[in-house]
């Protein structure tokens, strides 16, 4: 092995992608990233062209190349992560039929809660999670198969983000544990399609691609690719993962007990076990090492809605950050830690796309609670941090009552560059958040798969035994926590009260 040598890992996210060049031994050479955006071409839908990410990740990976001056033979492996489940249907000759369907697109929730009530136990005893919309991709496949007919006819195969970009890579189509345990077709416990889960769902099994270990090699960089990448032909890529399971892979939460957090557009809490353990308030997944799940929460748009704070009223904060060349969120978050904890009364419940874990209700809005004449955008910021921090607090709830000692967090993301909402977390969660090295754990993940499949690490145990390293913590402060533990119950009563008010609201919502 010499340093010439590279990993490539790719992390396709809601908003952005990122590709990133590994060295065998951990050190991150390059990272750049491409960022694109989210059509909504009806409320509560998501869409986006699985061609763009392709298109981000062939600018990403020659700037990465550029910049480290890395010659194009001297990358032995590519992995991807990918944000899960986008749905992604493609014809006899790989050619995308439809926009990919998001994780936050409500479209399927009929679909969802008549298949909920009529086959929900069986579901859940297979694939070990509830029917949601748009969390798992047999409700949008489903959705497809009632309301565009011919689509779901001349779809040959149904992939993810990760099994779209690994087809464009290689020409094979395949799908790996960790995204398939994501689509209510697959025996978690078994790691295999599920002939009964494909009747209830009334998706042939022949539209399914074959489902691969994470670290397997699902074939080569083709010409064209390599044309489009300026790579070189002939380099293996691996199944890839989610991206919360190679998240998890980048910061060495792969051991039974261990726990993750990642920040991005969705927050992300996850616990691993050695075997399936079912839990119908959270999502039940295979992990992309050999032997390993996972439970995790997932709440849908924490980050988002601090996006959205920047892009519709950051608009002081984007202009001085030009001046000064420097990120938005940076002076975002310099406002925010002026207002005192509590954020002086103001609690925001971050549900603008409905949410998933624990509470699973579609109907679910964003709402600013307890705004007066005296309170400030710094409150308004603040809450809007705090609000993610309240949610996770919901999650890590469902895990302590059910005898789960949680004494560290492993934070990741690109929220958990963030020093103030790495601190509102802790103080929160009343938990120790240990800081990897690394807040790239995704490419790291995927480029540690990758390495796997060159054959460069024997398993992925050794690998996260090698690079991954922990460096900081952020301790809770006592009295602060006293404080959240508080102001969590309010947070808990606001959603209570308006729940019969999401329901209906909601009914007065039509298309535009």
């Amino acid at each position: 092995m010499t340093e010439e040598e590279y990993l490539l890992g790719v992390d396709v996210g809601t908003y952005a992608l990122k590709a990133a060049l590994w060295s065998p031994e951990g050190r991150l050479v390059e990272v750049a990233k491409r960022e694109y955006g989210v059509n909504h071409p009806h409320p509560l839908w998501a869409e986006q062209d699985p061609d763009t990410w392709w298109q981000a990740l062939n600018a990403a990976t020659r700037e990465v190349v550029r910049k480290a001056a890395a010659k194009p033979a001297s990358i032995r492996g590519i992995g991807v992560s990918a944000f899960v489940p986008p749905l992604v249907a493609l014809d006899r000759e790989g050619q995308v039929l439809r926009p990919a369907i998001l994780s936050f697109d409500q479209r399927s929730t009929p679909q969802a809660t008549r298949l909920r009530r009529e086959r929900g136990g069986t579901v859940f005893k297979i694939a070990g999670n509830r029917i949601a919309p748009g969390a798992f991709s047999a409700t949008s496949m489903v959705w497809i198969k009632e309301n565009e007919p011919p689509i779901f006819e001349d779809a040959h195969k149904f992939v993810h983000a990760s099994g779209y970009m690994t087809y464009r890579l290689t020409g094979v189509v395949a799908m790996d544990f960790s995204n398939a345990s994501t689509t209510l077709l697959f025996d978690i416990a078994r790691r295999k399609w599920s002939e009964e889960l494909c009747t209830v769902m009334g998706v042939p099994m022949a539209k399914l691609p074959d489902a691969v270990g994470s670290w397997e090699v699902v074939g080569e960089v083709t010409p064209e690719a390599a044309g489009d990448l300026g790579l070189k032909r002939g380099v293996p890529v691996v199944a890839g993962g989610n991206d919360s399971a190679c998240s998890m892979l980048g910061a060495g939460v792969i051991e039974p007990g261990m726990v993750l957090e990642s920040i991005g557009t969705s927050i992300i809490f996850a616990y691993v076990n050695d075997r399936p353990v079912f839990d119908a308030r959270l999502m039940n997944r295979c992990h992309v090492v050999p032997r390993r799940w996972f439970n995790l929460a997932g709440m849908s748009t924490p980050g988002a809605a601090y996006r959205w704070f920047r892009e519709e009223l950051g608009q002081q904060e984007k202009q001085l950050a030009a001046e000064r060349d420097t990120d938005p969120y940076t002076l975002l978050d310099e406002a925010a830690d002026t207002s005192p904890p509590g954020a002086r009364g103001l609690t925001f419940l971050p549900y603008l796309s409905g949410e998933r874990s624990p509470i699973w209700d579609p109907q679910a809005r964003g709402v600013i609670f307890g705004l007066t004449l005296s309170h400030t955008r710094k409150d308004l910021i603040r809450s809007i941090l705090e609000g993610g921090a309240y949610a996770v607090f919901d999650n890590m709830e469902v895990f302590t009552k059910r005898g789960v000692d949680i004494k560290e967090i492993r934070i990741t993301g690109g929220g958990a560059k963030s020093r103030v909402w790495r601190q509102i977390m802790a103080d929160v969660l009343g938990v120790p958040l240990q800081i990897p090295s690394t807040v790239e754990t995704a490419t790291l993940g995927a480029a540690i798969l990758a390495g796997c499949g060159a054959k460069i690490f024997k398993t992925p145990q050794e690998a996260v035994n090698r690079l991954v390293k922990v460096e900081e913590a952020e301790k809770p402060r006592a009295n602060q926590h006293t404080i959240y533990v508080k102001r969590f119950q309010l947070f808990k009563k606001i959603y209570d009260s308006l729940r019969d008010c999401f329901d209906l609201a909601s009914a007065l919502e039509t298309p535009t």
